[in-house]
């Protein structure tokens, strides 16, 4: 594996053997004892960028798809941010979305 990037706490490693990115925490282990993974694994370098660059903001997209929120869920080190992504996985808390009200809309 090669290091492509370092960005604060987080590297993107590329594995050429599987074709993939792997992002991970330096501040977390690898792997813990009840094998909790603190990595996730990519296929496209621009999202293994957008992964970090969430983590570090803490932002909540409007468009994640469950793989995104749980590969979130890894590498984050702040337990607030993890528990907004599960209550999203969970269905509690709804994801931000957004209408645009037809200009065409006729007031009666």
């Amino acid at each position: 594996m090669r290091k492509i990037c370092e960005k604060k706490e987080f590297v993107i490693l590329y594995n050429d053997y599987k074709d993939e990115y792997v992002v991970y925490n330096r501040k977390l282990e690898w792997k813990t004892e009840n094998n909790d993974k603190h990595h996730t694994h990519c296929h496209n370098l621009k999202v293994a960028y957008r992964l970090i660059d969430y983590a570090i903001n803490k932002k909540i997209g409007k468009k994640m798809s469950k793989y995104f929120i749980e590969s979130l869920m890894r590498i984050s080190k702040d337990e607030h941010y993890k528990q907004k992504l599960q209550n999203i996985l969970d269905g509690k808390e709804p994801k931000e979305v957004y209408y645009n009200k037809s200009k065409s809309y006729r007031k009666r």
